[in-house]
């Protein structure tokens, strides 16, 4: 079957061809280990293969990976897990540029749904430890460096500046379109913030709804704070959004699949608990972590992700 690339225009694509691709990703990645899956998978990928979506990887017809379990992406396969952060504690510091004519987004509506949730931090980037961005992404797929982040119609914080920080962020939240797309050297937006110092992101393959990205990071925020872990947070808002649409017909996957969580998967917890570093402790073991062997099956994978244009 030729498959046509989707990065571009997702929304355009054909439904059917994405079914199959990410059907096709399933068995060549996962059939085989489906008996060790447990709830929580950690998928630990080489950098080659960070545009698939773990998500939508669907094991048989209407059904999908999320649908059963919460997924984040590894950096490395002896990544230590991360300490829950404090409620009391949180520092919520928002980027939402306003936009106008072609480029105008729901930054408003967004902020304001959250400010109802938790109020926002007017402190720097470098002191908050959630960092949410609503804005549109900007992509050069020839020079990672100067790939990021719109601030205005003709301001961009490159990956370059992001790099440059120290970041204490527990939490970034990109909500913008392409923030996890690899370009040149299989890098994102994604990584620069990962490199600046932030354990856990979230950030989208390709394009967003921009009515869509404002219910989902809503949902994600309602379910963290009500002690759900990033990646359960995550993965609710995603099936909330997913039931939504299937409840007035629309059955295309990538509507919501673009969205992944990569770094650490932990939760809020209260001030006064004294489990925290024993939960932090034992994350690892009850989670599946998936390494990509290319030793011993990476070629065929490398051959399919060529295929489809996810490389």
């Amino acid at each position: 079957m030729e498959v046509e690339t989707f990065e571009n225009k997702p929304f355009d694509y054909e439904p059917s061809n994405y079914i199959q691709i990410v059907s096709d990703l399933y068995n060549l990645i996962l059939r085989s280990l489906e008996s060790h899956l447990t709830q929580r998978i950690y998928a630990v990928t080489a950098k080659e293969y960070r545009m698939i979506p773990w998500n939508a990887l669907s094991p048989q017809s209407g059904e999908y990976l999320i649908d059963n379990h919460e997924i984040s992406i590894a950096y490395r396969l002896d990544q230590e897990p991360g300490n829950n952060f404090k409620v009391g504690d949180l520092k919520l510091h928002m980027i939402a540029p306003n936009f106008e004519g072609s480029l105008k987004l729901k930054t408003d509506e967004e902020r304001t749904r959250i400010e109802r949730q938790v109020p926002l931090d007017a402190g720097s980037i470098e002191e908050s430890n959630i960092l949410h961005i609503s804005s549109h992404g900007y992509i050069d797929s020839t020079k990672w460096e100067k790939c990021g982040i719109l601030l205005g119609e003709y301001e961009v914080l490159t990956n370059e500046e992001i790099t440059s920080y120290c970041l204490a962020s527990n939490l970034v939240f990109l909500n913008i379109c392409e923030g996890a797309r690899s370009g040149n050297e299989h890098q994102s937006i994604v990584n620069a913030f990962h490199e600046a110092g932030a354990n856990s992101i979230v950030g989208a393959l390709w394009e967003v709804d921009d009515e869509m990205a404002v219910q989902i990071s809503e949902n994600f925020y309602y379910n963290l704070l009500k002690g759900k872990r990033m990646g359960e947070s995550l993965r609710n808002s995603l099936l909330d959004y997913k039931n939504e649409i299937e409840e007035v017909g629309s059955l295309n996957p990538i509507q919501w699949s673009g969205y992944q969580l990569y770094g650490d998967n932990v939760r809020l917890v209260d001030g006064t608990s004294k489990a925290i570093k024993k939960i932090s402790s034992i994350v690892l073991s009850i989670c599946t972590s998936i390494s990509l062997l290319f030793y011993h099956f990476g070629g065929k994978i490398r051959s399919k992700v060529l295929d489809y244009n996810l490389i």
